[in-house]
């Protein structure tokens, strides 16, 4: 089967191939283009049989973000049980335990501290998120189990669309800028 034999068009194929890497949920996808959810997802299914290349926002190139500042948090809390044991618990300790330091390298303080929103990004502002792999690492030399860090995922906020009867989807924030037409002023007949 190639995709022209499918029982969509090409321009549906695409919407739904742009959404679905987007991360829409198959019902919204399937509101969009005037489809049941279960043939939505069954028509997926038959794109990827033909060749389109569909995969969530999860790969290698799109990364998981996680919530930082429970690991802020986190840290904060350990870090303040061993000022009152008398023991000293830095960041670049916590980078090493972590696993974040190449062997024979320094850590970079700095970067763990921009890491963990306790110092702030050269332009001032303070990180929000982190990449998964980082925050597993960090979770884990902080004592935290990998599930409650894949927890704090922030899941993909795609745009919303209005799902018209007839037509292609449109972006909500196009909707709303719309400007209004004046209504044209009827001419004068010279008598």
């Amino acid at each position: 089967m190639t995709p022209s034999q499918l029982p969509v068009g090409l321009r549906t194929q695409q919407t739904i191939a742009a959404f679905y890497r987007a991360g829409y949920p198959i019902e919204e996808i399937a509101d969009a283009i005037g489809l049941a959810p279960s043939t939505c997802e069954v028509l997926v299914e038959a794109m990827r049989r033909v060749g389109w290349t569909l995969r969530r926002p999860r790969g290698a190139h799109d990364h998981i973000q996680i919530d930082n500042a429970f690991l802020r948090e986190r840290y904060l809390r350990r870090r303040a049980q061993a000022r009152r044991r008398r023991e000293h618990f830095s960041l670049s300790e916590l980078a090493r335990t972590a696993g974040l330091v190449r062997p024979g390298r320094e850590p970079d303080p700095t970067w763990i501290g921009r890491l963990l929103r306790l110092t702030p990004m050269p332009d001032g502002a303070m990180r929000t998120q982190i990449p998964i792999g980082v925050a597993l690492a960090l979770g884990r030399a902080l004592g935290l189990d990998p599930r409650e860090v894949e927890a704090r995922e922030i899941r993909p906020r795609p745009a919303r669309f209005h799902a018209p009867r007839h037509g292609l989807p449109v972006i909500a924030a196009v909707v709303e800028e719309a400007v209004a037409v004046a209504e044209p002023e009827p001419l004068a007949v010279a008598a």
